[in-house]
């Protein structure tokens, strides 16, 4: 059985989680309190030292570091349709991934963390990092918006992996941005928000 240890507002989580359930794959959900530091714990530190979610166990086989996670499981299961194993489709699925990793997600999350959870979770608002997070948008998503145009998906003509990486950060964009100027952007983040899969996902744990 595989074992999947996850919080329920980590996106980073979210990402494994959402590919378990598109992927149908058997497993079981456990839940790190990280309130009561149970990721401190030795037990947690032995499958994964840096103290962080998600983390999976498959057998006697740890592993931390969601994308890491994501390659193995689709390499475990032979999920092909999620990563193709073609050299050019593969690079260019890799290519999105890692855009939207580096230009998207850390700068919406930045700005997710700063405006809305602060309240929720105590801190101070780093008013440099949200300025920092606006200006990287503002230069990146337009290269987002015009490579969505006309596409249902980031990577092919259906999921894949660049997707579901994206989608636990995108959907903070609403609160954070003014989508009426990315309305394919918007209109991806609906279509895969419909999804079985997703649904899952965010009844579990929510958005913020």
């Amino acid at each position: 059985m595989l074992h999947f240890f996850h919080h329920p507002q980590s996106p980073f989580s979210r990402k494994v989680f959402f590919l378990l359930e598109e992927a149908k794959l058997p497993f079981d959900l456990r839940v790190v309190s990280l309130e009561s530091k149970q990721q401190r714990t030795p037990e947690y530190l032995e499958m994964n030292p840096s103290g962080r979610v998600p983390v999976i166990r498959d057998g006697e086989f740890s592993l931390a570091e969601s994308n890491a996670i994501l390659r193995y499981l689709v390499r475990r299961y032979k999920l092909d349709n999620f990563y193709p194993s073609g050299l050019t489709e593969q690079a260019a699925l890799d290519m999105w991934w890692e855009f939207c990793s580096a230009h998207i997600n850390k700068p919406l999350i930045d700005l997710a963390w700063n405006k809305i959870m602060v309240k929720k979770y105590g801190g101070q608002v780093d008013h440099a990092a949200i300025t920092k997070a606006e200006k990287g948008l503002a230069r990146d998503l337009p290269v987002l918006e015009h490579h969505l145009m006309g596409r249902r998906f980031l990577a092919g003509p259906t999921l894949t992996l660049a997707d579901i990486n994206l989608m636990p950060f995108a959907v903070y964009a609403a609160d954070v941005l003014p989508l009426r100027d990315f309305p394919y952007f918007e209109a991806w983040i609906k279509k895969v928000g419909e999804r079985p899969a997703w649904a899952t996902v965010a009844r579990y744990s929510g958005k913020a």
